[in-house]
């Protein structure tokens, strides 16, 4: 999975802000649900090998810590869009204004740490943040449109 920061008019590429990469490949596809449902969206630092293990929408697990961004209310809407790197659809999530300024503290204190994105307890992406994320929206990518569609519910509680 990829994600992208959108900006009006123009889509740019996450690398501009992040390092993106994958998780490693494991036989775990299920949300991690150690304390309850887990948070429709939220973004999480990402830990040593030690840290807690959670699942990612490609099949891999991602070690984070206990440090996180809850998104949850943050979400304004979500909308399908054409993947810009495959045949298929992304998910575009809008934040609501009010979140931007956590987006960017949150980011402020990490320049340089990897940073997962997660969507109902699966993580869609790990990067390595370059610079603070001031936008209002994420563009959320998957290997196939199955995904993006339970990502987009996942995010808007169905």
């Amino acid at each position: 999975m990829k994600l992208s920061l959108l900006a009006p008019a123009l889509v740019l590429g996450i690398s501009a802000s992040f390092g993106c990469a994958h998780a490693p490949r494991s036989s775990d596809d299920g949300p991690s649900v150690a304390q309850g449902a887990p948070h429709r969206f939220e973004l999480r630092v990402v830990a040593s090998e030690t840290g807690e293990r959670i699942p990612s929408w490609d099949g891999g697990e991602v070690p984070v810590g206990a440090e996180r961004l809850i998104l949850d209310d943050a979400v304004r809407d979500t909308h399908l869009v054409r993947d810009p790197e495959r045949v298929g659809t992304a998910l575009s999530v809008d934040l609501r204004d009010d979140a931007r300024p956590k987006l960017a503290r949150f980011t402020s204190a990490h320049v340089g740490d990897r940073v997962a994105f997660v969507v109902g307890g699966r993580a869609a992406a790990t990067l390595t943040v370059r610079d603070p994320v001031t936008g209002g929206s994420v563009l959320l990518t998957a290997t196939n449109d199955a995904d993006v569609l339970e990502m987009q519910r996942r995010l808007v509680g169905n």
